[in-house]
């Protein structure tokens, strides 16, 4: 920890990232979520989240309200070939 920042594990991914929420200078403060977004994130997560995650969340609600998909569809792996029985086995 350096400087009042909190070291802290995010919710959603796992990974670790320093907080300063309680320094009063976290690099969350210049993210804005909309009041239905933030319910849900309150409703569903507990502590902060990491800004990849919340980024991601909010791009997410943005599609959402804007009626796009909300990810590409996955390409499925391609189907591995049969394997053959060894003949000389």
């Amino acid at each position: 920890m350096s400087g009042g920042l909190v070291d802290a594990s995010c919710p959603r991914c796992g990974g670790g990232f320093e907080c300063g929420f309680q320094a009063g200078h976290c690099a969350c403060f210049g993210i804005r979520l909309t009041e239905r977004l933030r319910v849900q994130l309150a409703e569903r997560y507990r502590g902060c989240l990491c800004l990849p995650c919340l980024r991601a969340l909010i791009e997410a609600d943005a599609r959402r309200v804007a009626g796009e998909p909300l990810a590409e569809p996955r390409a499925e792996p391609p189907a591995e070939p049969p394997t053959q029985a060894d003949p000389h086995g």
